[in-house]
């Protein structure tokens, strides 16, 4: 029974003048309407389509860009150029979208505490592009990485659009559906490169990835990568290791859902095919990024693993049939690669290097005198006063030498056998070779000077450095010393980084001791502090870096909270924590890899896609 004082009498209730009820109540039934398929399509593109982009583009270099790079005022770029452009465009315009919605009514932006490093991220990337010294670079990106400032916010981008698009199970499909798409055409590329008939490598295919002004460089196109690798549409392989680390968990986890035979058998031979790629592709760190996934994997579906036994068999039993052809067909590849994760292994490995190859301890220059100094035997050469020739030891004795016809310099004393000079005046300049490598060195008006670089010339450059690495600079594929000199060079990026895409302007080029201790030659550019941590935080700042650390770490928390003990059975629970997974496998091998244009883009599509699967989960349980 309602009393009086409950009674509401509608002529007391004062209505806004302008307003109607009836348009009011179409809106709110337009934010409740689930948004159709073709408002995803920029997202759709960057997924399904963008990985795969391949043809080649003849890029300009800026100046500065020419000097640090592999000499010539051009570039030529097969894997980045147009995928930056496409996504540039296709982040932004899935934002523009978003926002002409949120104003129409047609969708409500999600709230959320995502924002708050989200939007810190984005801040300080747009202030170290705007405080950047190379301004240039930081806009469009450097050659061959393509990761300037529309790039970078971009990945911000994806991550609120995902959050924001996807809101049903349908939604879910779809953009599942793109990841299989583009990830099922890696793979069918990446067989044909393993197996040695690279799609890349054939008439057609060269002819469709030089536009019609280059078809004339098709005869003589090469590449680098042989068989039994894959390289897949992604420049290098350590980026398909990462990509793979990306997509295998989501491959498993749709395999381990499926229900109906024909679902089984398709997503049995996705997950089959990623674990393909990820073991074809030879990376090292796709490999430790994906085997922290499977040690995650194993914790988070515990509960199911015995319900489950017969389908877990049935793939593992696949999986090591398919890498003992693969191992056999490549001559003991892949366990080699294998066996080189050991870390007790790695760590002999380096003691080898310490004890039998000769360390570069300097290469001293002062006026015209240069000192090549090692932990063995050591030159010193001068240039006299009648533009002679002079070699001692460092004790200041004179070194005999003999000079054949062609102005070859070779020494008498037997103890200096691994060393060699040649004068090549013509080009102003004379070589010498010591223990292997080669070294030129240029006479000028500031006294002798080497060529480093692109052929730039200098005297040795000594930056800041992590002692720990010295004598292990060739750690992890000569990472060991890219990072000693990647460390230090934080502290100048504690607040805005150099400028996105500007690493290496920055990077100590001219460490001519370093890079002999860790190259073939101390010409090699180091463009990738092969960390993307690292490479983070130096181009767009630590707190940049900070604000994405803390979003990642905010959804591993959710996520460990979220999946932990739930008893796994709804499509939604498997695809969300196959994502998760993903995403932590990436993450870890990012420790190893770089962020790079070919494959960050899922990466961040694949963050924004977890947090909104995880939010719909919450609000089921809500």
């Amino acid at each position: 029974m309602v009393e009086e004082k409950d009674k509401i009498n509608l002529d007391d209730i004062e209505i806004e003048e302008g307003v109607d009820l009836e348009s009011e109540e179409v809106e709110l039934k337009l934010e409740d309407k689930p948004l159709g398929w073709y408002y995803f399509i920029p997202i759709l593109i960057i997924i399904a389509f963008l990985p795969l982009i391949t043809f080649a583009k003849e890029v300009s270099l800026y100046e500065i860009e020419a000097l640090h790079w592999k000499g010539g005022s051009k570039g030529l770029d097969f894997f980045s150029y147009y995928k930056y452009i496409v996504f540039s465009v296709c982040a932004f315009v899935s934002v523009f979208i978003l926002i002409i919605l949120k104003f129409k009514r047609r969708i409500k932006l999600k709230e959320t505490k995502y924002y708050i490093p989200l939007a810190v991220y984005i801040v300080f990337v747009l202030a170290s592009y705007l405080l950047s010294d190379y301004f240039l670079i930081s806009y469009r990106g450097f050659i061959e990485q393509f990761q300037g400032i529309w790039v970078m916010i971009g990945y911000g981008f994806m991550i609120f659009a995902l959050y924001n698009y996807v809101e049903n199970e349908k939604q879910v499909k779809l953009i599942l559906g793109a990841f299989v798409f583009s990830a099922t055409l890696v793979g069918a590329l990446g067989i044909s490169q393993y197996f040695g008939f690279d799609f890349f490598k054939t008439n057609i295919g060269r002819l469709l990835i030089l536009p019609g002004s280059l078809h004339y460089m098709a005869e003589n196109l090469k590449f680098t990568f042989s068989n039994y690798t894959i390289y897949a549409t992604m420049y290098n392989t350590n980026f398909v290791g990462s990509f793979a680390a990306l997509l295998v968990p989501l491959g498993v986890f749709a395999y381990l859902y499926s229900k109906r035979l024909i679902y089984k058998f398709l997503s049995f031979f996705f997950a089959l095919l990623m674990l393909f790629v990820w073991i074809g592709c030879n990376s090292r760190a796709g490999y430790l990024g994906l085997t922290f996934g499977i040690v995650l994997s194993a914790i988070l579906y515990r509960k199911k693993i015995k319900e489950n036994l017969r389908k877990i068999l049935i793939l593992l039993v696949a999986f090591v049939i398919m890498v003992a052809h693969m191992n056999t067909v490549s001559d003991g590849r892949v366990l080699n690669q294998f066996s080189r994760l050991n870390p007790f292994a790695e760590g002999d490995r380096l003691e080898e290097i310490q004890e039998t190859k000769v360390r570069f301890e300097d290469v001293r220059f002062e006026g015209n005198t240069v000192s090549v100094v090692t932990n063995d035997e050591s030159v010193r050469v001068e240039l006299s006063e009648d533009r002679e020739l002079l070699f001692y030891n460092l004790a200041g004795e004179r070194l005999k030498v003999d000079v054949d016809e062609e102005g070859s310099i070779s020494f008498e004393d037997d103890r200096y056998e691994d060393f060699g000079a040649k004068l090549e005046t013509d080009r102003n300049r004379f070589l010498i070779d010591a223990y292997g490598k080669s070294m030129a060195i240029y006479f000028t008006d500031q006294g002798f000077m080497m060529a480093g670089s692109s052929g730039v010339i200098k005297k040795t450059e000594y930056p800041p450095k992590l002692d720990i690495f010295d004598g292990r600079e060739r750690f992890a594929s000569s990472r060991g010393y890219i990072w000693s000199r990647s460390i230090p060079m934080l502290k100048d990026t504690i607040l805005i980084g150099h400028g996105p895409d500007t690493y290496a302007l920055e990077f100590p080029q001219h460490d001519y001791v370093g890079k002999l201790n860790s190259f073939k030659s101390h010409r090699m550019i180091v463009d990738k502090p092969h960390n993307m941590y690292l490479q983070i935080g130096i181009n767009t700042g630590l707190i940049s870096l900070m604000a994405l650390l803390a979003l990642y770490l905010m959804y591993f928390v959710e996520s460990i909270k979220l999946y932990i003990n739930r008893d796994l059975s709804t499509f939604m629970e498997y695809i969300g924590v196959g994502v998760f997974v993903g995403v932590m496998s990436y993450l870890a091998a990012g420790i190893f890899n770089d962020q790079i244009i070919s494959v960050a883009p899922l990466f961040y599509t694949m963050v924004g896609f977890g947090l909104a699967v995880n939010r719909m989960l919450k609000k089921e349980e809500a």
